[in-house]
């Protein structure tokens, strides 16, 4: 599946201000199903200097340097994505991992250790530890069956809202509501596969959708599992992550994967900010 993207991302700013270094994680990813055919970055005021670089988990990040002042920031992405997802049908895990709650050997288990380590507080451990169980005992202890379950739980019980700033809600407060958005509905994913031992990072890309949309940036989880390596479950959808996902950037912490990063110095502290995002499925 080809998907062509078009993201602008404006900011303005009530006063003159003098921008600082920003850090931009907006080109998609390439990796085993997913093929980066172009990418371009244009950005006004056009920067003095452009570093491309990678962060310490893979992820392509352009970091730009600016001169003088502005009232305005446009960050423009054009990309150019084939797309091919995996359904898992037919795949064989390592005897060793093919049950929750599960153990990986070492050295994997080292290497793992951010994607692993539980970050919540007591409060939403408890509620992610109880779903873990709760969805155990509907779907069994096959690794792939509860991590479909935990996805089909969570798109089944939580509304979903759209919640355009702030970072993703602690699992507690989400399992307690029932109410998230699709990064609430990530991170609690996450938690949950944490407490059953399983390596797991958030994931921010694109979904295709409907055309009469509104497009947002996306979020679901992505776990690691020896024999077939990093796959997707979208709580949203309650399924797994198939050709309709273009995955931009991964991070064992949702904040990493944040798309524009930086600072800027003016008389009023504040700015606005307006997303705009097309998603078109191109020709092959």
């Amino acid at each position: 599946m080809r998907f062509d993207i078009v993201h602008t991302t404006t900011y303005t700013y009530p006063r003159l201000a003098r921008l600082g270094p920003h850090d931009v994680k907006l080109r998609p990813r390439e990796s085993p199903g997913q093929r980066l055919r172009l990418h371009k970055l244009d950005v006004e005021p056009e920067p003095v200097r452009w570093d491309e670089q990678l962060d310490a988990e893979g992820n392509t990040v352009v970091r730009m340097w600016f001169a003088g002042s502005t009232q305005r920031l446009a960050v423009h992405s054009t990309a150019i994505v084939d797309v091919e997802g995996s359904t898992l049908e037919s795949v064989e895990l390592d005897p060793d991992v093919v049950r929750v709650p599960l153990r990986y050997r070492s050295p994997i288990e080292e290497l793992l250790q951010s994607y692993r380590a539980r970050r919540s507080g007591k409060a939403a451990r408890e509620a992610v530890e109880t779903l873990a169980g709760t969805v155990r005992r509907t779907h069994g202890e096959d690794t792939l069956r509860w991590l479909d379950g935990v996805a089909e739980w969570l798109e089944r019980e939580v509304r979903q809202v759209v919640r355009e700033d702030g970072g993703p809600l602690a699992a507690d407060e989400v399992l307690g509501s029932r109410v998230g958005a699709c990064r609430d509905l990530a991170v609690t994913m996450i938690e949950t596969c944490r407490a059953m031992g399983l390596a797991a990072r958030f994931v921010s890309g694109y979904q295709e959708g409907r055309p009469e949309q509104k497009r947002y940036l996306h979020a679901w989880a992505e776990v690691f599992l020896p024999g077939l390596g990093w796959r997707a479950w979208d709580p949203s959808t309650g399924k797994r992550v198939g050709d309709s996902h273009i995955a931009v950037a991964h991070s064992a912490v949702a904040g990493w994967t944040t798309p524009i990063f930086g600072h800027f110095w003016s008389e009023r502290p504040d700015s606005s900010m307006v997303v705009d995002i097309a998603i078109v499925r191109g020709l092959a």
